[in-house]
């Protein structure tokens, strides 16, 4: 490490306040501390100090020798944040294993399309460390991610399969047998020794299905039974699973289930999607009690976004009006430009994801908060 460096002090925890929204501010940085920039270094100061968007400061002992060792951005990549001042700092990342530089980790389900797939992208940040659930593949998104300089690791896997639902957490957070050096996961056992490094854990539970839409005595019980698998039983069993695997880490660690107003009204044909949403919101009630009770314990939240314009109201307009009788209304939605877009509703998530306002168990709609 050069001499005018010295040695990194522990990530900041979020600890503070939340801090207003600003004009421009992206929803992760609400959260205290890991994320700010504040105003550039003054040149006039012997001793300064740089707080840049990872949260690790370094002190430099020479006001001209800042643009060196004063910032260091994910990874040490060869950026300042400070105006005027850009130098490559790879001699100083070098010292330092990727890792350390992690501080928000993001699990996102149903990260392949949609509402998912745009959440992951507005998450594709320095600083974040993104890890996508899905069916498909997702390989655009990886390539966006490398683009950005954003690391994304995926774990392909069907969430309505009950034995998957047992080992993916488990993935996603180590390496899945206890070994280190996996390209997936972020440490040995339950990942506590690698938590030093990491300011923050987030679990958004996306992935969901409108299947089947007809009137429960036309739908088959396999058609039943994957719909409350993927739209409740999965997002119960990760929760479970986060919570547990992540008990070690004192960091702020939450939890966004993300439901629907179908949960509190019935829709004609909509029988599975309406059951398993109304008992998706009465989980996150009963979770976020208990980890109410618990020394920083998870914030569990669930969220219903509104009328989305994804694939899933595509195929909501392409069913036939006997099967769905509300069809029509979604139809108009769709002509009159009612329908949310997804960039807007991902947005819109990720800021009550980061609002300290709604204590854990909360369970919101977001036609109500914006």
């Amino acid at each position: 490490m050069p001499a005018n460096c010295t040695k990194r002090p522990k990530p900041v925890r979020p600890a503070t306040p939340l801090r207003p929204i600003r004009p421009g501010m992206h929803p992760t940085e609400q959260s205290s501390g890991a994320l700010s920039i504040p105003s550039p270094c003054s040149r006039s100061s012997a001793v300064s100090e740089c707080r840049i968007n990872v949260g690790i400061r370094i002190r430099s002992k020479d006001k001209h020798d800042r643009a060196r060792g004063g910032c260091l951005v994910k990874g040490g990549l060869p950026a300042c944040v400070c105006p005027g001042r850009f130098a490559i700092i790879s001699d100083i990342a070098s010292e330092r294993n990727e890792e350390e530089w992690i501080v928000k980790l993001f699990i996102v389900t149903g990260a392949s399309k949609g509402l998912g797939e745009e959440m992951l992208r507005q998450l594709m940040r320095p600083g974040h460390r993104l890890i996508g659930l899905a069916r498909g593949e997702g390989t655009e998104l990886q390539a966006e991610a490398r683009a950005r300089g954003v690391r994304l690791e995926w774990i392909s896997c069907d969430l309505s399969d009950a034995r998957r639902l047992e080992t993916v957490m488990a993935e996603a957070l180590t390496d899945g047998s206890g070994g280190e050096g996996s390209d997936v996961g972020i440490g040995p056992g339950n990942g506590s020794a690698f938590a030093d490094g990491i300011t923050g854990a987030y679990l958004i539970n996306n992935a969901g299905t409108i299947e089947p839409m007809a009137p429960v005595d036309r739908c088959s019980v396999p058609d039943m039974a994957r719909s409350v698998a993927l739209n409740l039983i999965a997002p119960m069993a990760l929760t479970a699973e986060f919570i547990r695997h992540t008990a070690g880490w004192d960091v702020d660690r939450r939890v966004l289930n993300v439901s629907s107003g179908a949960g509190k009204k019935p829709y004609y044909g909509w029988s599975a999607y309406c059951a398993s949403k109304a008992a998706l919101d009465m989980f996150t009630r009963c979770a976020g009690e208990e980890q109410q009770v618990e020394e920083g314990g998870v914030r569990v939240l669930s969220v219903a976004p509104g009328v989305v314009d994804t694939g899933m109201q595509s195929r909501i307009r392409e069913t036939s009006a006997d099967l769905f009788r509300q069809r029509d209304r979604f139809v108009r939605l769709k002509q009159s430009g009612a329908l949310l877009s997804p960039g807007e509703a991902a947005d819109k998530l990720l800021r009550v994801l980061f609002d300290d306002r709604h204590p854990s168990g909360s369970v919101l709609d977001i036609r109500d908060l914006f």
